[in-house]
């Protein structure tokens, strides 16, 4: 294939000045020579010059023309699978290459062999506990002492430890969230995906590689959204996404907001037909960090509530504010239906 640069190189062709010899009576090419690059970086040439030996020179020092020049390597890929593990699989240089043919296998400690001869190369993972990305190198030798270093595209040895888990942090009531796991390679359908995300959460539909969730109506639990990935060499360590309260909106301010020092909360003036309703409920409100650690919880008696945030360091913080009816003496804990309870989450931030 052609390339554009000569270090990108490992042929040159000088292009073609085709001119007519009327001594010969025919069209001759002057200029047609082409040469193996030995140093890209320096330019380096060897090439042969009509019944001249083959001589190993600079770039410029030629007899041909080199205004045309043009820069080519060899066009070889590596086929194989993406996953390895315990068992040999063969990873082939394509096209069959005439030559002498060397491989190793980095890094060296995953695959049993980790370097030998021949094409193709067969490998196993070195033992069930390895696992992470290699690569193959290839060194081929051609006729005449030309030499060719073809890099095969990373492959995964043994079981998936390092997936990444994406969706929405933070989470409101009563909404859907999709989930997707992101396995090394990407996903495939042999894959088996084991999902498990907080208590009161629902299942709503699973695809693929992907999870839909439906958080509680009333004060949902939070945690983690995890997943384990199950694929030919066993099945993965648990890997996920913590999930906290966010941002909802609807009931409550919180103001000053930035804070430097404190925060108030109330019910929004635009909510003032619930404040009697609000103000005879118990009202507990919790403080999260950005990674969904609680920072305080309180029992409020009261709105508006002043929260210290002094001691807080900068950065933003979800105020969680949970509203339920007070329980009537003669009523029965198993009569409060849930729609008795109100859950809001405010997003501020702190800045000293």
């Amino acid at each position: 294939m052609q390339v554009q640069y000569q270090n990108q190189g490992q042929k040159v062709w000088y292009g073609s000045c085709w001119e007519w010899d009327s001594g010969e009576g025919l069209w001759l090419d002057w200029c047609d020579h082409s040469a193996v690059i030995y140093n890209g970086t320096s330019g380096i040439y060897e090439s042969k010059w009509g019944k001249w030996p083959l001589y190993r020179h600079d770039h410029d020092a030629c007899p041909y023309d080199g205004s045309e020049r043009k820069y080519y390597k060899l066009d070889l890929s590596v086929s194989g699978d993406f996953l390895l593990c315990t068992t040999n699989k063969s990873y082939t240089l394509n096209d069959d290459p005439d030559g002498t043919i060397t491989w190793s296998v980095s890094p060296s400690n995953k695959t049993t062999p980790s370097s030998g001869s021949g094409n193709p190369a067969s490998i196993q993972a070195s033992s069930g506990s390895v696992y992470g990305y290699c690569y193959i190198t290839y060194n081929l030798t051609t006729c005449g002492n030309a030499s060719y270093q073809i890099t095969s595209d990373s492959f995964w040895v043994g079981k998936f430890q390092t997936t990444v888990v994406t969706g929405q942090a933070a989470v409101c009531p009563d909404e859907l969230y999709t989930y997707t796991a992101h396995p090394p390679g990407g996903h495939d359908s042999e894959y088996d995906y084991d999902w498990t995300y907080p208590g009161n959460w629902i299942w709503q539909a699973k695809m693929a590689n992907w999870i839909r969730l439906k958080t509680a109506m009333y004060d949902p639990d939070y945690g983690t959204v995890r997943v384990e990935i199950t694929n030919e060499c066993g099945e993965s360590d648990p890997s996920g996404i913590t999930v906290y309260p966010g941002y909802c909106g609807r009931y409550y301010k919180a103001f000053p907001n930035p804070s430097s020092s404190y925060v108030d909360i109330d019910i929004d003036p635009k909510m003032s037909t619930l404040k009697e309703e609000i103000y005879n409920n118990d009202i507990s409100l919790s403080v999260f960090n950005k990674m969904g650690i609680v920072v305080l919880n309180s029992n409020v008696e009261s709105l508006p509530y002043r929260i210290d945030t002094s001691g807080l360091p900068n950065g933003e913080y979800i105020i969680k504010v949970s509203t339920r009816k007070k329980e009537r003496k003669k009523e029965r804990k198993k009569e409060r239906a849930e729609k008795d309870q109100r859950v809001e989450s405010l997003k501020i931030t702190v800045n000293h």
